[in-house]
């Protein structure tokens, strides 16, 4: 619940799925063990992500039902006020 309580305090804010972003160094130069991340592994791990925690896939941004459903009807009422909900399950 409190990941989701900060999502959506960051969302009033207007953080969203683009702003959830590595720096381009994470992909241009290997790590200590040799690894270079791919921009693409990020994309489906954050949409898996984002599915886990019941949050709109396309968007970052948490759902109605998942607000309310962990008691947040307040803040899916503050956001949907405000135009910045996800719509979907």
């Amino acid at each position: 619940m409190l990941c989701t309580l900060e999502r959506a305090l960051a969302v009033r804010d207007g953080r969203t799925r683009r702003d959830d972003a590595l720096h381009d160094l994470y992909f241009e130069k290997e790590d200590a063990g040799g690894r270079k991340y791919r921009r693409e592994d990020l994309e489906r791990a954050k949409s898996e992500f984002y599915r886990l925690m019941g949050w709109d896939v396309k968007t970052g941004i948490p759902t109605v039902s998942t607000l309310e459903r962990l008691g947040l009807k307040e803040v899916a009422e503050g956001l949907e006020k405000r135009g910045l909900l996800g719509r979907k399950p």
